[in-house]
């Protein structure tokens, strides 16, 4: 009997053991993975996070600013590009104002061409833009008289260099009197110049405040 219960206690210790190292076995293969992912340190994972956001941060920045930037260039460039042109080459302008009928009428719209005095100099008949040296404002004329001219308002009529000026773009049986209604000899000098409006009853020009400077006259007009 006794070695019969020692027999039985050691099946049974065979028995209850045997379960116990396969658990453990296939405990073995299975759990590392998980026990490694936990052990695994979390520090150095965020720092790299954090430094690839701040790379994206820094690179959005930087690609912001390199557009504000160019943004900027072109605007400057555009900026001098108009300026230059408005001075010196093209301006648009209106008409005010009824001294130019019947060739011009007020509210038109025309541009005013700067660069084509760099090269030629105003001629008999143009329509130019001036500064106006009775109002210190900006006026619109014909040029009728040029250097070295002799002008002759008589009886209405106007005679350049002794001619009789023939005034085409005129409305028929238009008159050019002086303002105190009397004859009236001018004779240009140098850079200067005589222009009337179109509308003769109607316009301040150089039988009011006489002869006008080159200077004055800013550039002609064209459609």
């Amino acid at each position: 009997m006794a070695a019969a219960t020692s027999d039985t206690r050691n099946d049974n210790t065979f028995l209850s053991t045997q379960p116990k190292a396969s658990r453990r076995w296939e405990e073995t293969l299975e759990t590392p993975p998980r026990r490694l992912l936990l052990a695994m340190p979390q520090e150095p994972v965020i720092r790299l996070a954090a430094q690839a956001a701040d790379a994206a941060t820094l690179h959005w920045v930087r690609a912001c600013a390199r557009q504000f930037w160019i943004w900027l260039v072109i605007f400057v460039l555009v900026a001098l590009t108009y300026g230059f042109i408005n001075r010196y080459v093209l301006t648009s302008v209106i008409v005010q104002g009824r001294s130019m009928v019947p060739t011009l009428q007020d509210g038109e719209r025309y541009f005013l061409d700067r660069w084509s005095y760099h090269y030629r100099q105003p001629e008999r008949g143009d329509v130019v833009v001036l500064r106006d040296p009775g109002h210190q404002d900006l006026a619109i004329k014909r040029i009728v008289g040029m250097p070295g001219d002799t002008i002759h308002l008589r009886n209405g009529v106007v005679m350049v260099n002794g001619k009789r000026f023939i005034e085409p773009y005129l409305s028929r049986g238009t008159r050019t009197y002086t303002p105190d209604l009397k004859d009236r000899l001018v004779v240009l000098g140098e850079n200067q110049y005589f222009v009337l409006g179109d509308n003769r009853g109607l316009s301040e020009d150089s039988r009011y405040y006489g002869s006008i400077h080159r200077h004055r006259i800013l550039g002609c007009l064209s459609q």
